[in-house]
């Protein structure tokens, strides 16, 4: 689902120097990430300054980048979740992108591990898994060796519900030896990412 404030929210999001708690306060005073945008640098420099004692140096509002991001990830089919979008949940910034056929952010469970463990490792992670599989909880986790990868394929093997959160952004896989799995995830879930 995308809106009008999509680009904004992007640009907002991207802004380095300025704080999550200023970013959040200028939402507060303008109520938008466009009319941020809209305001004149100097009115948000003196609001950010008023708030500490240092300069504050206001970005770039070139939105060429941020356009060119946008587009990039339509060709992908990479989605964007903002503020506005109704599964949005607060915590991870203003932006987390996600790619897949379906995204779940309730009743969900977060299962991550070392990336070289040991048999009893696999097994109490299965466990656990299982455990959550008879709840219908979706398994959350990262995609990386070890554990992570464990987690999404005994998920997948019960037919269960699994997401995978990545370190990097969605245009390619990484580690490349999960790319299957990559696959899989997103063909009845999702993988998400803040980048």
């Amino acid at each position: 689902m995308e809106t009008k404030n999509d680009l904004y929210w992007l640009w907002l999001d991207q802004i380095r120097g300025i704080s999550l708690t200023d970013k959040y306060g200028l939402l507060q005073k303008y109520g938008s990430p466009q009319r941020i945008y809209l305001a004149e640098d100097q009115e948000i420099i003196r609001f950010i300054d008023d708030r500490h004692e240092n300069d504050t140096c206001f970005p770039d509002k070139n939105l060429d980048p941020y356009k060119r991001i946008l587009d990039r990830h339509q060709q992908l089919g990479i989605k964007m979740l903002t503020p506005e979008h109704p599964l949005y949940r607060p915590g991870c910034g203003f932006v987390c992108f996600y790619k897949g056929s379906r995204l779940q952010v309730d009743n969900t469970a977060a299962v991550i591990g070392t990336r070289k463990c040991s048999a009893d490792g696999y097994y109490q992670t299965e466990k656990i898994c299982q455990q959550l599989f008879s709840e219908g909880i979706c398994v959350n986790s990262g995609l990386a060796l070890g554990i992570d990868f464990w987690a999404h394929s005994f998920i997948l093997r019960m037919a269960g519900k699994t997401q995978a959160f990545l370190a990097g952004g969605l245009d390619y896989c990484y580690p490349f030896a999960h790319q299957d799995l990559f696959e899989q995830i997103m063909s009845d879930g999702a993988v998400l990412s803040p980048f």
